[in-house]
C-alpha cells in the first residue's frame, strides 16, 4: 500500500448539519487525521498508534470509528460506505506491511540489548543513551494494530525490553553490566600494572582503572594513589585493549605532576605524550598558527593581585556616591543577614563581629542596616553622632543610659533603626525587642524630640535608602555631594586586598566557566539578598574590562583563553 496517496471519507452534507462530532477522516503519509466542523483537529496520529479501526453499517451511512492507542476514540458518521471501507482498509494493509520491518527491528534491538548487557563490554553513559532512545521509538511503534501483525517471539521481545523503557529500569540494568564487566577485568588490570610496576594495585585502584566510562573521576586524599591509577590506566590500555603508547595522551594541572608521571613511566610504556594542560594547548595552537604568548599576569599570581589591587585604588579614587564601585564598596562588602535569619541574638552578634562593620567615618556598627544608614549619611554630606548618649539621664534598674544610633546635630533629628517587619513585628527570637521599641518611642514623645525610624523590612526590600532620604527631606535635612576619594581609599585600605583576592578568584571561575556578565545577571536578580550581587556584578565588570584591555595590550594570553 502507497500511504503517500491520501484517501479521505468525509460525512455528507446533511449528516453535517446533524451532528457537531467529527464529519471527516483521511489517511496521508502514514498519518492518520480526524476534523470536526471547519478543519478543526479532533485526533491525529501514525498508523503505529491505531489500536483499531471498524466499519459500522446503517441504513442510509456507514460510521468510521478509530480508537488509537492512548485510549482516545472518534467515531465519524454520514460517510460514503465504499470509501469508508477503502480507508478502513488501507490503514489495516499499512499496519501490515509495516510488520515485517518492526520485526527486524525488534530482532535488531533484543540482539544489541543481549549484546550490551552481557558483561563481556563496558556500557558508556554515551552507548547507552544513544541505545536507549533506539529501544524506546521501537517499543512504542509496537502497539496496535501493528503488535497483532507481529510473530509471537516479536511479541515476546517487546514483552521484555518494554521493562526497560523507563530510564531508571535501565540505568539499573547497566549498573549491573557493568559491574559484572569489571569484575572480570580487575585481576587483568593488576596483572598488567604488576608487569610494568613493582608495586601492588588495591582492588579499589583496579577498579577505577577497569571502569571504562566516557570520563571516570577519581577523588581520594594525597598520597593515595592517584597517580598510580593513572599509569595503572596506561599498562591496562597498552596491555589487555592493545592500546599503542603513542595513542594515548596523560595531561596534567601543573608541571611537577606531568613530571612525576614521566618519571615513574617504565621503559615498556614510553610514547605516551604526558603534558599539561596549557602546555598542550600552546602546542596545538602552535601548530595551526603562531605561539601564543601568556600574560605576565596569568604566570604571576602576585603580579595579578598587585594589578587589581591597582585597579581599585583607581577606580575608587574617581567614584562619585552614585557610582557603582562605592555602591559596593560602601554598602555591600558584608553579605547582608537580618536578625530575622538567626535563632537566637547571640549567632546574629557573632556574625556581626566576623565581619567587622565598619563605617566610612569609622564607626564600628552593630547592624547591616545601620553601616548603610552611616554611609548613606556620610556619602551625602550629613553629619551625625553614632550612639552618643541620649542629653536625658534615663539609667534605671530596668534601663542603661539611652545611646540614639545617629543623632543629626545641625537638625536635632534622631534615627533609631528598629529590626522589624512590614507587620511590625520583631524577630521570633527577640521576645523582649518590642518593649524596647515602645519605650524609645516614648521617650522621644515624652521630651518631644524628632525621632525618625527605618526598618528591616526596608533593607530587605532595597528601599531603606529611598525611605531615609524622603523622611529626612520631609524634616528640611540638606543633602550636599562631598568629595568621598579620601573616604573610599581610607576603608578600600583595610578590605583592598581582601577584594583583590575575591575578585581574582571570581576572575578565575568566571573565565573557566565561559560565563558573561549577562548570564550572571539573570542568575543573580532574585531575592533581596541579590542588592549585593549586583553591585559585586558591576564592580566586577569594570576590573574583567580592564583585565581584558590589558591582555590585549600584551598581545598575550592568560591559561583559561588557551584551553
Amino acid at each position: 500500500m502507497n500511504s503517500s496517496v491520501t484517501i479521505l471519507a468525509e460525512s455528507s452534507a446533511c449528516y453535517r448539519i446533524l451532528t457537531s462530532g467529527p464529519t471527516r477522516v483521511s489517511l496521508s503519509d502514514n498519518v492518520v487525521r480526524i476534523e470536526g466542523p471547519r478543519g478543526v483537529v479532533r485526533g491525529k496520529a501514525g498508523v503505529a498508534s491505531v489500536d483499531s479501526v471498524s466499519l459500522h453499517h446503517s441504513l442510509l451511512w456507514g460510521q468510521l470509528t478509530i480508537r488509537f492507542v492512548d485510549g482516545a476514540e472518534h467515531s465519524v458518521g454520514g460517510l460514503d460506505e465504499q470509501v469508508a471501507a477503502r480507508l478502513r482498509d488501507a490503514v489495516l494493509v499499512e499496519a501490515k506491511s509495516r510488520a515485517p520491518a518492526i520485526a527486524n527491528e525488534i530482532k535488531r534491538i533484543k540482539h544489541e540489548f543481549d549484546r550490551l548487557f552481557s558483561g563481556e563490554n563496558y556500557v558508556r553513559h554515551s552507548t547507552s543513551r544513544v541505545f536507549h532512545e533506539d529501544l524506546v521509538s521501537i517499543v512504542e511503534e509496537c502497539t496496535g494494530l501493528i503488535r497483532e501483525q507481529l510473530h509471537p517471539r516479536a511479541i515476546d521481545a517487546i514483552h521484555r525490553l518494554d521493562a526497560f523503557v523507563d530510564s531508571k529500569a535501565f540505568e539499573k540494568k547497566r549498573d549491573e553490566a557493568n559491574r559484572l564487566f569489571i569484575s572480570r577485568n580487575v585481576n587483568q588490570v593488576k596483572s598488567a600494572a604488576l608487569r610494568h610496576f613493582r608495586r601492588k594495585l588495591t582492588n579499589e585502584q583496579a577498579v577505577a582503572i577497569a571502569t571504562d566510562e566516557d570520563a571516570t573521576l577519581v577523588l581520594a586524599g594525597a598520597g593515595t594513589g592517584k597517580t598510580s591509577v593513572i599509569l595503572g590506566k596506561i599498562a591496562h590500555l597498552v596491555e589487555n585493549q592493545g592500546v599503542a603508547p603513542k595513542e594515548i595522551l596523560v595531561l596534567a594541572f601543573n608541571r611537577a605532576a606531568a613530571e612525576e608521571i614521566r618519571e615513574r613511566l617504565p621503559l615498556g610504556l614510553k610514547g605516551v605524550e604526558i603534558a599539561t594542560f596549557h602546555a598542550f594547548g600552546r602546542r596545538v595552537i602552535a601548530e595551526y598558527g603562531v605561539a601564543p604568548s601568556m600574560s605576565r599576569m596569568a604566570t604571576d599570581e602576585q603580579r595579578l593581585l598587585k594589578v587589581v589591587n591597582d585597579w581599585l585604588s583607581d577606580l575608587l579614587g574617581v567614584s562619585r556616591p552614585d557610582d557603582k564601585v562605592t555602591e559596593f564598596v560602601a554598602y555591600n562588602l558584608a553579605p547582608y543577614a537580618s536578625q530575622f535569619d538567626f535563632d537566637t541574638p547571640g549567632e546574629y552578634y557573632e556574625y556581626v563581629r566576623n565581619w567587622e562593620l565598619r563605617t566610612l567615618s569609622g564607626d564600628l556598627v552593630k547592624s547591616f542596616e545601620e553601616l548603610e544608614i552611616a554611609n548613606f549619611l556620610t556619602l551625602n554630606g550629613i553629619e551625625f553622632r553614632y550612639e552618643d548618649p541620649f542629653p536625658v539621664p534615663t539609667a534605671d534598674n530596668r534601663h542603661r543610659q539611652y545611646k540614639p544610633d545617629f543623632y543629626l546635630p545641625k537638625y536635632d533629628i534622631y534615627i533609631e533603626h528598629f529590626a522589624l517587619n512590614e507587620n511590625q513585628q520583631a524577630p521570633p527570637a527577640w521576645p523582649r525587642y518590642l518593649e524596647g521599641v515602645q519605650w524609645k518611642r516614648g521617650l522621644h514623645e515624652k521630651c518631644d524630640t524628632t525621632l525618625i525610624e527605618t526598618y528591616s523590612w526596608q533593607r530587605q526590600r532595597g528601599i531603606l535608602r529611598d525611605s531615609l532620604r524622603e523622611s529626612l527631606e520631609a524634616h528640611g535635612v540638606r543633602f550636599q555631594q562631598v568629595s568621598i576619594a579620601n573616604l573610599l581609599r581610607r576603608l578600600a585600605e583595610r578590605v583592598a586586598s581582601w577584594l583583590a583576592r575575591l575578585l581574582v578568584k571570581f576572575l578565575n571561575h568566571f573565565k573557566t566557566n565561559d560565563f558573561s556578565i549577562e548570564e550572571l545577571r539573570r542568575r543573580s536578580n532574585s531575592g533581596f539578598r541579590s542588592f549585593r550581587q549586583e553591585a559585586f556584578l558591576a564592580l566586577f565588570e569594570r576590573i574583567r574590562d580592564r583585565y581584558d584591555a590589558e591582555l590585549e595590550k600584551e598581545k598575550a594570553l592568560d591559561f583559561h583563553d588557551l584551553i
